[in-house]
């Protein structure tokens, strides 16, 4: 992960790799440990594409995603179940946070 911005603001975090397995699997590691896997399923034919994330707890959190290059950038509501973001921002007041991932290339 690249950068956490809530309402606006940059936010520290641990470094965290964020593997989306093609099965559906969210693969965490943090701090070089495994944390509990999650889930995840994609719309990409919305517009914006829609990401259900279920926590390992099978919590729903509503986002929307897009790719640029080598870059995923996702807004996520951190408010379980509530409404999907309609925009790529984080607005003071609101609940979204817009992650940013960079790809990790293959090493040879």
């Amino acid at each position: 992960m690249e950068s956490i911005n809530s309402k606006g603001e940059l936010l520290p975090f641990a470094p965290t790799t964020d593997v989306f397995l093609p099965n559906g699997m969210l693969r965490t590691v943090k701090d070089g440990r495994d944390e509990p896997m999650q889930t995840y399923e994609v719309n990409s034919t919305a517009k914006p594409a829609e990401l259900d994330w279920y926590d390992e707890d099978g919590t729903l959190r509503r986002a929307i995603w897009k790719v640029d290059g080598d870059t995923l950038i996702i807004c996520n509501n951190t408010l379980p179940g509530e409404a999907r973001p309609t925009e790529f921002a984080s607005p003071i007041g609101s609940c979204w946070f817009v992650l940013t991932y960079k790809r990790i290339k293959k090493k040879d």
